[in-house]
């Protein structure tokens, strides 16, 4: 159990658990401490106020702690049930299945917890729900886990409920009533068809570690027209919470405000015809230092964009890149977009204007129109901080796989495997990205791949280029001269302290694919476990653990590290969020649970990293979670990331999540 829990009830922290998992404070079992966070993330965001104002809440065997959360969003009730009493002008004998003392449209919404688990005739009560549902209310029921399966299994008996003194005793013994077993794409296909659009969402309670699943259905029309969305239908959200002060987190937490962080994570809903897109890019302005309101969506022959940081959504539809597939995004000073494909194992076509086995390059004028293209690239460019603009220059590096190089068959014949290796290159462009030249080359030899090249926002015409993966393979090169010439600037030893068996492998620590570049400091987490799997177990003491850490190294001819705190999983993305950075993990193999991390390294405490997050992960294998695509720094509390569809959420697209961060 999490010591950094607050309940969404009572308000209070949950530093200690029953074993039923109530609320020390409030008793609110998990169930209930996930409706405020539908009612946030769902009911608000698509009810009309008029219609909560207005009009009633249809509310089933509700009890206190659910009124207290609900009256947040609902003016009036009708309190029912079947069996029970729940209190002052409450309404007994109310059957789901019929409620034709009710007018139809005469409700806001219908609203129950554990009403649906008790008998099969699912379908007509989902009928009777719709009908007495105004138009643009909203269903919501939550069905408890154990009596739900993946798939399509039909609303089935499971067993007969006996009532005992403790159990059920205000159901009369000859009531019949039954525990059902249904499939979680039955409830929903069953809502669609008596005309909700409808879906089920699963909340994670941090504290206990059970899972809540609601099912939503709203009764009116989308307001979806075409090309264009507006956020606030039904996204797939949770919100996790984290207390930060030493009182709550003894070992590393913070002497001063703010106490608290929370952390709500959205799939974004995007209009038709934006299916199979990716995070690009969160433009940054690199003038006002800060992220702009304009994010971008990749796929194939199309992207998908905001102006709004994600409010709306409209598709724009490119037919002039011959439906390659667009992946990487880079917005210029002056506001053009290089957009860069990835390759195509399909055979060339020599009609086409582009080579499909090349990473061609696309620069696009604002209006997404076509100016140039280059098949000069033959690999993408990695992830955020792999491409970058200083005044008229931009470059970027490659990111060719490289991996044969480790096979044991390349050592024994290297000439027939060497065909199959690739240097990787820094291009450059001083004409807005219409033309590229390579100015520098790392032969496969020596490194695996660049992963990160920035540009010094305090000293004009200075560049940051690193590489991995291996250790002897992660190397840091500085260029004062706009890419002209490079040295490098690797420490082969720094004086770090790392698990015995990397006693000899301490240049692994510039393994790193995002980067801080401060006036006279850089700040990464490394990507590299430092040290073996095994090494990697909780219960090994820090100094002598593997996983990664964060460094802050000297701007110097040679750069010496300094060690500022422990993380664990290799760190992939870093997002400068005012207060602090956020470190965003992969999750790797190890005795680290497969769950990416989200730690906090705060601007003014930078010795005292905080693991504020631990991210669902709904496979059983590791993750590369963002894979270095991330905002650089979040705008109004709002930022983005790229995700697998079965990061954070399990099995939805798109592939881009949205973080909204507060500090309290």
């Amino acid at each position: 159990m999490s010591s950094r829990t607050v309940c969404t009830i009572c308000a209070k922290p949950i530093t200690r658990m029953d074993r039923k998992g109530h609320c020390p404070h409030c008793n609110s079992p998990a169930r209930t401490r996930s409706l405020p966070i539908v009612l946030e993330r769902f009911v608000r965001l698509r009810l009309p106020k008029s219609l909560a104002t207005e009009k009633p809440l249809l509310a089933f065997a509700m009890t206190a702690a659910e009124k207290k959360a609900l009256g947040a969003t609902f003016a009036k009730f009708t309190s029912v049930s079947l069996y029970g009493n729940y209190g002052v002008d409450h309404i007994e004998g109310v059957d789901a299945r019929d409620l034709s003392r009710f007018p139809s449209d005469f409700f806001s919404g219908v609203f129950s917890i554990l009403l649906f688990d008790y008998f099969v005739e699912v379908d007509k009560a989902l009928e009777e729900c719709f009908r007495v549902i105004a138009p643009g209310g909203l269903f919501f029921t939550y069905v408890g886990g154990y009596r739900l399966v993946d798939g399509d299994l039909p609303a089935t008996v499971q067993s007969v409920i006996r009532r005992t003194e403790t159990y059920f005793n205000y159901v009369p013994e000859e009531s019949g009533m039954v525990s059902i077993k249904v499939g979680r794409e039955t409830f929903v296909r069953a809502m669609e068809r008596v005309g909700f659009e409808a879906r089920h969402t699963s909340i994670w309670d941090e504290a206990s570690g059970e899972r809540s699943d609601w099912f939503i259905g709203i009764k009116s029309g989308v307001n979806r027209a075409a090309g264009r969305v507006v956020v606030g239908q039904l996204p797939n959200s949770k919100t996790l919470g984290s207390p930060l002060k030493r009182a709550l987190n003894p070992n590393h937490g913070r002497a001063e405000p703010p106490s608290m962080m929370t952390m709500k994570l959205t799939v974004p809903q995007l209009p038709n015809g934006a299916s199979g897109t990716y995070f690009g890019e969160h433009v940054y302005s690199r003038t006002m230092k800060s992220s702009t309101p304009h994010v971008i969506l990749t796929g194939r022959s199309k992207i998908v964009e905001s102006k709004d940081n994600g409010h709306s959504w409209e598709v724009v539809n490119i037919p002039d890149v011959e439906k390659r597939l667009l992946y990487n995004c880079f917005t210029t000073d002056d506001g053009n977009h290089i957009v860069q494909c990835l390759p195509s194992t399909s055979e060339v076509d020599t009609s086409k204007r582009t080579n499909p086995l090349r990473a061609t390059v696309f620069l696009f004028d604002k209006d997404w129109k076509v100016i140039e293209a280059s098949d000069d690239p033959e690999a993408r460019w990695h992830g955020r901080a792999s491409i970058d603009q200083c005044g008229n220059t931009i470059m970027f590096a490659e990111y060719h796989d490289n991996q044969a190089k480790y096979l044991p068959a390349y050592r024994d014949d290297v000439a027939k495997w060497r065909p199959l290796m690739n240097a990787n290159r820094v291009f450059r462009s001083r004409d807005g990205g219409r033309s590229w030249h390579v100015v520098f080359e790392g032969a496969p030899e020596i490194i695996r791949h660049f992963h990160t090249l920035q540009a010094d926002p305090f000293f004009p015409g200075t560049w940051w280029l690193s590489s991995g993966d291996r250790a002897e393979e992660s190397r840091v090169w500085r260029s004062t001269d706009d890419g002209d010439s490079w040295i490098d600037v690797t420490n082969p030893a720094p004086s770090i302290k790392l698990p015995l068996m990397y006693r000899k492998r301490h240049q692994a620590a510039f393994r790193y694919t995002d980067i801080v570049i401060g006036s006279d400091h850089m700040i990464w987490g490394s990507d590299d476990l430092l040290g073996g799997t095994l090494e990697s177990d909780p219960r090994v003491e820090l100094q002598k653990r593997a996983g990664s850490r964060i460094y802050r190294s000297t701007k110097a001819d040679q750069l010496e590290l300094e060690e500022l705190g422990y993380v664990g999983h290799p760190v992939r993305s870093i997002v400068d969020i005012g207060q602090a950075y956020l470190f965003i993990t992969e999750a790797n193999r190890g005795r680290f649970p497969l769950n990416p991390q989200v730690v906090a390294l705060f601007k003014d405490e930078m010795d005292k990293p905080i693991e504020v997050a631990r991210i669902d992960n709904f496979r059983p294998n590791p993750t590369g979670f963002t894979y270095s695509k991330a905002s650089k720094a979040s705008l109004d509390g709002r930022f983005f990331s790229y995700r697998n569809p079965t990061d954070a959420f399990n099995g939805d697209r798109p592939c881009v999540l949205q973080w909204d961060i507060e500090l309290i």
